[in-house]
Parts: C-alpha cells; structure tokens; sequence
C-alpha cells in the first residue's frame, strides 16, 4: 500500500515539478447513412485535429529515513572523536608521568 505522509519541509527531502502539454492529431471519416424518406443516400465526412492534454507530475521524495540515519552517524561520529580525544590525553598524562619517574630514578 502507498502511505501518504505530510511532506517534511524541514528536512532534506525534496519535491519536483513537471509539466507537459500533450498534442495528439488525429483524422478520419465518417460515413453515413439517412433514411429513403429523406431521398436516402449515404456520405462520408472526413474530420481532423488535435487533441491537447495538459499533464503534471509532481514528484515528493521523503528522505526523512536516510535524514535519521545520517544523525544516528553523526552521533556515533561525534562519540567515537569524544574517545579519541580522551585517549590521546591518557597517553600525554601517561608519558609525562613515566618521563617524571625515570627522572626521578636517575637523579
């Protein structure tokens, strides 16, 4: 089944417009026929044209899925840099205090 959502103008998703005119000719005959009491007879009748249809399409991509996974990602990003951070410090603290002990032990 097709859901129809309210269309998300705040996110990334987005919308697009197409219009077209549709001209189709067409041509023919027409034959008839009317009754004895009007001196009867036949006919034909050739007929032509073209037939204009305006069309629109319009096109709503909801990308309000991938807009979601896209936070979820940066979450994780902005974690995953919040360790590194955290990492690199421990690393700095570590070597100053093994720098002080060896100096320590020297001296």
């Amino acid at each position: 089944p097709i859901v129809i959502k309210p269309f998300n103008t705040t996110a990334m998703s987005y919308k697009r417009e197409y219009h077209k005119r549709i001209s189709i000719p067409y041509d023919g005959y027409v034959t008839y026929t009317y009754p004895a009491s009007q001196s009867g007879g036949t006919g034909s009748v050739r007929y032509s044209g073209v037939a204009h249809e305006d069309v629109q399409v319009n096109i709503l991509v909801d990308t309000d899925p991938f807009d979601d996974s896209v936070k979820g990602c940066n979450h994780h990003v902005d974690a995953l840099t919040g360790s590194v951070v955290a990492t690199e410090a421990a690393q700095v603290k570590s070597i100053r205090e093994k720098g002080r002990q060896i100096g320590d032990t020297v001296v």
